[in-house]
């Protein structure tokens, strides 16, 4: 019968584990720390690698997620910082965002807009329509 007892309590102790549910404000604040490392990394990109040419800048998706229009315009040169920095943001926020079902709690539509393209503007990669 002890036996029982000592195979029992550690199943009993996980199955009795405090869990936090996730809140909408939660999700809010997973957004705007996924937002606000992306925008990190897209500046950092920026004040490393200049353009000189359309033909030096690329798109790059952004995290999984943040819903946006179009990735992010970045320099070739800076295109394998900015994926680490991606999938570093895919991996913890977003995959906070996930666990947390904040698509229910906090759900944010896909915009609607008009397709851009990656072009080198004052030696900088932007996002334009194209012209």
């Amino acid at each position: 019968m002890l036996g029982l007892a000592v195979l029992l309590v550690p199943a009993f102790a996980v199955a009795c584990k405090k869990t936090t549910a996730m809140t909408a404000m939660g999700c809010e604040v997973v957004h705007s720390s996924a937002t606000a490392a992306m925008d990190a990394a897209e500046h950092e990109a920026h004040a490393t690698s200049k353009c000189d040419a359309d033909s030096e800048c690329v798109e790059s998706p952004g995290a999984k997620c943040l819903y946006g229009c179009f990735g992010h315009a970045i320099p070739k040169r800076a295109a394998s910082s900015f994926a680490a920095a991606v999938r570093k943001v895919d991996a913890e926020d977003c995959k906070r965002w996930t666990d947390g079902n904040c698509d229910v709690l906090a759900p944010r539509s896909m915009p609607s807009c008009a397709r851009y393209v990656p072009r080198c503007k004052d030696h900088h990669c932007a996002m334009v329509y194209p012209e």
